[in-house]
């Protein structure tokens, strides 16, 4: 790889010492600058990590233990769930939640919570978070994170959909609808792109839909995966 990148911008085996030394000069900058930001980024997960853990410690300290794993009350007026990782882990449900969903519902939404955690979906989030801190300038990691977002949960509405059904998640999601977790670092079940998550769930996509759009993402990444390898035979030859 280095070799044919030496070779795009002008340099190859024949060329001049000072080419040499300008190249080696190129490839230590970039080394220099992928370490300093490798260094800013990792600064930036540690804090982001470290706020979550505290929080979900804190949320454990207040909140009233109950029979789930992982689940806390905390008593406030406005209904919530949402979900913290931790050491460990923590689920917080205000009693205002409580009190306004049923059982099937409070089922779907713990259900929902329990999909994030179990997926590691907050590490995700924390990576593209981090990279938006550190490369504020490029749209690309700017972007990402809310659109990442909206897919992990569609990710975790999916898994609580085939645990508990559709039409309690649906009416549970739209009963804690538009309250946010009290953190950046918390997954609320219904902060993020509600209304298109529940059109999703009332309409899902047919069968055959989905199997072409696994086919269509299979072929694309057997194409990213295989371009460099055919980029190396196209070199040598």
């Amino acid at each position: 790889m280095v070799t044919l990148c030496l070779e795009l911008f002008g340099f190859s085996d024949h060329t001049p010492l000072a080419g040499r030394l300008g190249s080696i000069a190129l490839i230590g900058g970039g080394l220099l600058t992928s370490g300093v930001v490798a260094l800013r980024l990792g600064r930036c997960l540690a804090r982001l990590r470290t706020r979550s853990h505290e929080h979900a410690h804190a949320a454990r300290i207040v909140g009233r233990p109950t029979d789930h794993p992982h689940v806390v009350v905390v008593e406030a007026d406005l209904p919530a769930a949402y979900c913290v990782i931790g050491r460990p882990h923590a689920i917080v449900v205000t009693s205002a939640a409580v009190k306004s969903l049923d059982r099937a519902q409070l089922k779907a939404v713990l259900a929902h919570e329990h999909a994030h955690l179990s997926g590691h979906h907050h590490h995700i989030l924390m990576v593209l978070r981090a990279l938006a801190a550190t490369l504020p300038h490029l749209p690309l990691f700017a972007g990402a994170h809310q659109a990442v977002a909206e897919l992990l949960e569609m990710c975790a509405d999916d898994t609580a959909a085939r645990r508990v059904g559709t039409r309690p998640l649906l009416t549970g999601l739209l009963a804690l609808a538009g309250h946010r977790p009290p953190v950046a670092e918390g997954l609320a079940a219904a902060a993020t792109a509600v209304i298109t998550r529940a059109e999703r769930l009332v309409t899902p996509t047919r069968r055959h839909v989905r199997w072409r759009h696994r086919a269509l993402l299979t072929v694309a990444i057997a194409t990213m995966l295989a371009t460099p390898a055919f980029i190396q035979v196209l070199c040598h030859h």
